[in-house]
């Protein structure tokens, strides 16, 4: 296994050489067009491509664990293909596909630089691998979403027969969208109760300063 940035490539040299006593860990690497260089120069790895992403090709029984980023489309199809997955979430909303398929127990996350900790990254390649559970509960996520009560196709379906049927409903037409942009955004709220504590606050210290002066000015009296 390789990471294509520099920084992290030692980790596919350590992966692939561990083990001393004639063990060996064999794993088929699935390089994108930028990393085959950085994959071809790792010692003991060996690049081969024979999956498509987005073919569907996930649903190969070659295939043991998916590591993704966590994008939509890859979280989508290795939870509706029912895979074990490593998942290593970088920014936006793969923080929260990644904690999703993480809660349905068919996946394992990684920061994104623990990936730069070969050990750290070999215990969870070998904890996914080791665990039945894992696999068990990916193909439970894949049953629910293949039996749902109705399938995506049969609601597109049902929609695009709605529509044509009656047309543009006044009754479904969002009443926001003939707001002003000011009370659209309730600007005109907000400004009322900033108006309304800013009034306050300065009774207020109005009130303080008046009886801070009346103290003073009995003081010096007396």
């Amino acid at each position: 296994m390789c990471i294509g940035a520099p920084k992290w490539h030692n980790c596919g040299y350590e992966i692939t050489s561990r083990g001393g006593n004639g063990a060996k860990i064999g794993m088929t690497i699935i390089p994108l067009k930028w990393m085959r260089s950085e994959v071809m120069r790792a010692k003991r790895a060996y690049g081969k491509v024979w999956m498509s992403f987005g073919s569907g090709q996930t649903d190969d029984d070659r295939l043991s664990l998916f590591v993704t980023h966590g994008g939509i489309a890859s979280t989508n199809e290795v939870a509706f293909m029912g895979k074990p997955a490593i998942v290593v979430p970088i920014f936006g909303d793969q923080m929260r596909n990644a904690h999703m398929l993480v809660r349905h127990g068919g996946a394992l996350m990684l920061h994104k630089f623990d990936i730069a900790d070969s050990q750290k990254l070999i215990g969870s390649i070998e904890a996914v691998l080791n665990d039945a559970s894992f696999a068990e509960r990916a193909k439970r996520l894949s049953r629910m979403l293949r039996n749902q009560p109705v399938s995506a196709h049969e609601l597109l379906l049902k929609h695009a027969e709605f529509a044509a049927r009656f047309g543009r409903l006044q009754n479904l037409d969002p009443y926001g969208r003939q707001l002003p942009l000011l009370q659209y955004y309730l600007v005109d709220v907000f400004a009322a109760i900033a108006g309304v504590v800013l009034i306050s606050v300065t009774i207020l210290v109005l009130l303080v300063r008046r009886i801070c002066c009346r103290s003073q000015r009995k003081a010096k009296a007396e």
